[in-house]
């Protein structure tokens, strides 16, 4: 059915929400770039991009791979490093 994920609900599944968030991030990063060159908003604005593309093409291979033990573990320990670093600041 059009709109709904693999579990049957209404809500967006991981993948739509990576892809929103890679989206969101990479507008972010050329949005700040443009706008205030060389600045350090604009030099975490493109950390900020970097990461999450990364992060979304290890989701990728991970699931092209079949999940092996080594591309899961990384997907998910960048995850949790990532959300480690968000609370931080």
């Amino acid at each position: 059915m059009p709109g709904r994920c693999s579990s049957g609900s209404d809500l967006p599944d991981h993948e739509q929400n990576s892809y929103a968030l890679v989206a969101a991030a990479l507008w972010h990063m050329v949005a700040a770039r443009r706008s205030r060159p060389g600045s350090g908003a604009a030099r975490r604005a493109t950390g900020l991009g970097m990461a999450a593309l990364a992060q979304a093409a290890l989701g990728v291979t991970t699931l092209l791979l079949a999940v092996p033990l080594w591309a899961g573990l990384a997907h998910q320990l960048l995850a949790r490093d990532q959300r480690r670093h968000r609370r931080q600041a």
